[in-house]
């Protein structure tokens, strides 16, 4: 957790798809290492409530259905580094200029 930490740095942007649940798994993972989970300089982007605003006219708002719909290339597969890269393609998918 701490190379995590020295990672991310003291200001930085996290994206996550549903941010309320990997926020909730970082801080159970500090608490196993005595670490403290502060927020302050780290920014949060969900994905889950940006195409929720976004695109209100999706079936729903699944990583899986915004990769496939948007379309994103790669796959969610519940594997860490494909999620990843599912999570940032939907990420710019959402930020590209609408026609």
């Amino acid at each position: 957790m701490r190379r995590f930490f020295d990672f991310v740095g003291e200001d930085a942007l996290l994206v996550a798809h549903n941010a309320a649940f990997d926020l909730r798994m970082l801080r159970q993972e500090c608490c196993k290492f005595d670490l403290c989970f502060a927020c302050e300089g780290i920014e949060v982007c969900d994905t889950l409530a940006l195409s929720r605003r976004l695109r209100p006219d999706l079936p729903n708002h699944r990583l899986a259905t915004l990769v496939e719909l948007l379309p994103v290339d790669g796959v969610n597969s519940h594997d860490a580094l494909d999620d990843t890269l599912a999570c940032a393609g939907v990420l710019f998918k959402l930020l590209e200029p609408q026609p």
